[in-house]
């Protein structure tokens, strides 16, 4: 069998489809291969391999962007949440103290803290 350069003609055959050079045409015409020469078919499907593995690649990165984003919102309505809370115990706080310090009874009801 002649190599791919010296006019073998690449042939499919079957349906599972191996290539095999053919030797039916003239070897000696110094034709170079046909378009679907194994070589010029494997380098179109490692570039193919290469798209697919880049879009894979960057869809996933987005994936990973996008739940940190996500994570980082829902830290951020958390901290939020605290700090309403922690204003409005301190608004308690300070209303209780007032109460306090006119002196009316059942003031006590929460320990406060300063």
């Amino acid at each position: 069998m002649g190599s791919a350069g010296n006019g073998v003609r690449w042939l499919r055959f079957g349906r599972a489809g191996g290539w095999r050079p053919s030797l039916a045409f003239d070897s000696s015409a110094g034709v170079e291969p046909s378009a679907g020469s194994p070589a010029r078919i494997r380098g179109e499907r490692s570039r193919r391999l290469r798209d697919r593995v880049l879009v894979a690649r960057r869809s996933s990165l987005v994936a990973r962007r996008s739940s940190l984003v996500a994570r980082r919102s829902s830290l951020v309505a958390r901290r939020s949440s605290l700090v309403a809370r922690r204003s409005s115990l301190v608004a308690r706080r300070s209303s209780l103290v007032a109460r306090r310090s006119r002196g009316e009874r059942f003031a006590t009801a929460l320990p406060i803290r300063s």
